[in-house]
């Protein structure tokens, strides 16, 4: 694999070739970083200087010229950077490495929260949705569940489970009139339930139930319309009796004055029979079987007792007429009465009732229990769901398995290097020999950024690793870190600052060269 750098930062001019392990060392200020940005920036296609701004890509250009050209050249391809433009260009199959391979980014010089999404993203430990139908298997609602995710993220699908699941649990306790509970949901029954009776049959019961009330309400009750009739003819009947014996009353009197009246109608009419008497042939007047004389006739005004008799039989038929009709209302209400006292109102008999009540609470009871057995299913498997959705549960289980498989391979490079143990934590917090990296000091925090670079590396098949400022460690230290490189697949660069080419090792071996750089060129 070859490099060439022509006019970047420091370099003014630089063609060299890589071999498994490269050395390049030279005094501060003279271009080693300039080396390792150029092919870390030629390898990843993106900017060597965090946060620089394009419109100053123009400042990492020697100012010996107006452009600078990277080209890092491999057997099957080329990856190639160009200022000030600040873009990538590839060839065939070009050999590439991580920005974290390069050296370019650390995920423990980060904040936290850009650590931790940083950790996620470079272990690939966020669960796939074919993570999630696996861990889901069995399921009948896998694709749904998969759907929403898709849709909506692991956190917005878990809100959405738990809402619906929260309204199955208050659907379930208004079916059942009970608190929910997981065990109360597993065993609730509600009376008169029937277990092992289906359906239809319950339905057929209540059929023939409803038929036989209605049946015996034919026959032993009345309607609504014809119990009102009964009943205000029955509360009419006391007023009747009454009404019936003041007329009664009434009439007993009329006729009383009627039959006085008659006798002196009877008198006036034998007053008109005038005879002679035989001895003395005077006028007479024979009524009664008695003989009265003639000169009482006067005492009598006829015409008037043949009105007011005839006034006396007009009132005593009036009243006679109105006491048939409340008599006949009275035998009305005693009939009535009778019907009322024969029949209850919309009652069939108790049996009956009885019956059909049972019929329809069992009926009821099987709905009751299979909706909320409906509603129970609805909440476990949302809170299965809800388990492997939530932050502790697929996503921690697959990060945890992650790291693992990460912390395995610091392992074997810190048993390499001799270095103390690097590990990662489950909250990624990373530690060196059971301290955390803020505590470090200045070499040991180096070994740590080294250790996971190869980590890394080894990991997403990094062509490349750029060490830069190795003189920060001891020589045990360098001599781990070469260890370490020489034990990885990929090719290593290790940039070091030395007082004189002089004191500077010279290698050059089938898998190991060293270059010296001094005033912008590397030899």
């Amino acid at each position: 694999m070859d490099v060439v750098i022509n006019n970047f930062r420091g370099i003014k001019e630089a063609e060299f070739s890589l071999r498994h392990i490269t050395i390049i060392g030279g005094d501060n200020g003279a271009g080693k970083t300039s080396i390792a940005q150029a092919i870390g920036a030629a390898l990843t296609g993106e900017s060597p200087i965090k946060d620089l701004k394009k419109g100053d890509y123009g400042r990492l250009i020697n100012s010996y010229s107006s452009t600078a050209c990277i080209e890092v050249i491999a057997l099957g391809g080329k990856a190639i950077m160009s200022y000030p433009e600040g873009k990538g260009y590839t060839n065939g199959n070009p050999p590439c490495s991580s920005l974290y391979a390069t050296g370019l980014l650390s995920p423990v010089e980060m904040s936290k929260k850009e650590s931790m999404d940083c950790w996620i993203s470079l272990l690939k430990s966020e669960p796939t949705l074919d993570d999630l139908r696996e861990e889901l298997k069995g399921n009948p609602r896998i694709e749904e569940i998969v759907a929403l995710v898709r849709m909506r993220d692991f956190d917005g699908a878990l809100k959405e489970i738990s809402e619906e699941g929260s309204k199955c649990k208050g659907r379930w306790e208004k079916i059942t009139g009970e608190r929910y509970g997981t065990k109360k949901g597993d065993t609730w029954k509600p009376a008169n339930f029937l277990m092992g009776v289906e359906k239809e049959q319950l339905e057929v019961n209540l059929k023939k139930a409803q038929e036989e009330y209605n049946e015996g309400l034919k026959r032993t009750a009345v309607d609504d319309h014809e119990h009102k009739r009964l009943m205000e003819l029955v509360e009419k009947l006391p007023v009747l009796k009454e009404k019936e014996k003041e007329i009664t009353g009434c009439i007993e009197l009329i006729q009383k004055s009627f039959d006085e009246h008659k006798l002196k109608l009877d008198e006036a009419l034998a007053s008109e029979n005038i005879l002679f008497c035989p001895h003395c042939n005077k006028e007479i007047i024979y009524q009664n079987g008695k003989i009265i004389p003639a000169e009482k006739k006067g005492e009598y005004d006829l015409p008037k007792l043949k009105n007011q008799q005839a006034e006396f039989i007009a009132e005593i038929g009036k009243l006679n007429a109105e006491i048939d009709k409340i008599r006949f209302w009275i035998n009305q209400s005693v009939e009535a009465q009778k019907k009322l006292n024969e029949a209850v109102k919309g009652e069939a008999p108790k049996g009956l009732e009885t019956t059909l009540a049972l019929c329809k609470a069992e009926l009821q009871a099987y709905k009751d229990f299979y909706e909320a057995q409906k509603e129970h299913s609805e909440v476990l498997w949302r809170a299965e769901v809800h388990k492997v959705l939530a932050p502790d549960g697929l996503r921690k289980k697959k990060t945890d398995d992650k790291i693992k498989a990460f912390n395995e391979i610091l392992s074997e490079i810190c048993s390499i290097t001799r270095w103390g143990m690097v590990m990662v934590d489950a909250d990624f917090n990373v530690t060196y020999g059971g301290r955390i990296y803020q505590v470090l000091s200045e070499s040991e925090q180096y070994r740590v950024r080294a250790t996971i670079q190869m980590a890394v590396g080894f990991q997403d098949k990094s062509d490349v690793l750029i060490f830069d400022r190795v003189d920060l460690l001891t020589r045990d230290g360098r001599n781990g870190l070469r260890r370490a490189c020489k034990s990885l697949p990929c090719h290593s660069i290790i940039l070091l600052s030395a007082n004189n080419r002089e004191e500077f090792p010279k290698i050059d071996k089938e898998d190991e060269v060293s270059y010296w750089v001094e005033n912008g060129e590397v030899s």
